[in-house]
């Protein structure tokens, strides 16, 4: 069958083709069609999985699978990444500011809209190689700012190494409930609980294998009243380190209703929270290929500046 003669075509995935990419299986549903059109059918959404668009030529398909091939008609646009977003790009990192809502990588295969997914498109948009793009360490879907990403294995194990020797330098601007003081929490943060919650170990002696010691340091920037712009030194990088600590303190992060829900917002703030107000503002580390130190800043996303201009005008 010729890659013209019908615009649909649906087939099943055989056992014996299980594991090949979406790219792979849908050539083998047409004679001749090459590569560059099988890979663009799926990254314009002209192809499903079980009734689901699939954006990546690379996921791979299972046994049984359903997949539907649409030939013509309107694509589906993936979601692309602003250029803006992407600070620095060479050969051995790339730094990007991640917008918040987005997830770093994506549990669903079918749907892979994620920061990951998105920085692919936008190199290869770009002609660049993306293949090679590591992840070293990760934001919350909720939260914004700036993220280090290796290209490349040498590239990676250096910087995975600073990561775990503790001399990546990560600052995050908060905004918080209440009179915040400068300190250093340090705690064991126990693994998340059906709730999505982190909870604090306070036993003697040592601690479980599920509870790892968590290190920030805290300094005050400006007090508004009924809240306060923090910046905050993560020494580690554990899940939700920042919104623990902050929580008890007595000043949650605005914004979070998983450690804050019991206080009720400041009023008056210009707008609506839809997130916890945390941006990760600044990221340093020496350089994989001569390293020399390198850092980079990120400005406020606009909700952060409207939630703090909004703050400062009462």
């Amino acid at each position: 069958m010729s890659a013209t003669s019908h615009p649909v075509q649906a087939s099943r995935v055989l056992a014996g083709q299980a594991g090949i990419t979406l790219a792979a299986f849908v050539r083998s549903m047409y004679e001749d069609m090459p590569w560059s059109r099988a890979k663009k059918l799926c990254a314009t959404g002209r192809v499903t999985v079980d009734g689901e668009a699939s954006f990546d030529p690379t996921h791979r398909v299972k046994d049984g699978t359903r997949v539907e091939v649409t030939l013509t008609g309107p694509r589906r646009a993936f979601p692309r990444l602003d250029a803006a977003c992407i600070v620095y790009i060479d050969p051995q990192i790339l730094v990007v500011n991640k917008p918040a809502g987005l997830p770093v990588v994506s549990d669903d295969t079918h749907r892979p809209d994620c920061l990951l997914a998105r920085l692919q498109l936008a190199l290869e948009a770009k002609g660049a190689s993306h293949t090679n793009l590591g992840l070293v360490h990760r934001l919350d879907p909720e939260i914004s700012g700036l993220m280090v990403l290796a290209r490349g294995r040498p590239a990676r194990r250096k910087v995975e190494q600073q990561f775990r020797d503790r001399t990546v330098a990560r600052h995050y601007q908060v905004l918080v409930r209440g009179h915040a003081s400068p300190g250093h929490h340090d705690a064991h943060l126990l693994t998340a609980d059906k709730s999505g919650r982190c909870g604090t170990w306070r036993g003697r002696g040592n601690p479980p294998r599920n509870a790892k010691r968590a290190s920030t340091h805290v300094r005050v920037e400006e007090t508004f009243g009924e809240a306060s712009l923090v910046e905050c030194e993560a020494e580690t990088g554990r899940a939700h380190q920042l919104r623990v600590h902050l929580a008890r303190a007595g000043t949650p992060v605005l914004g979070d209703s998983l450690y804050g829900r019991a206080q009720a917002p400041p009023s008056d703030m210009g707008g609506e929270i839809l997130r916890p107000m945390i941006h990760a503002n600044f990221i340093a580390l020496k350089h994989p290929a001569h390293g020399r130190a390198v850092h980079f800043r990120a400005p406020l996303p606009a909700d952060f500046q409207r939630i703090l201009d909004g703050l400062k005008d009462r």
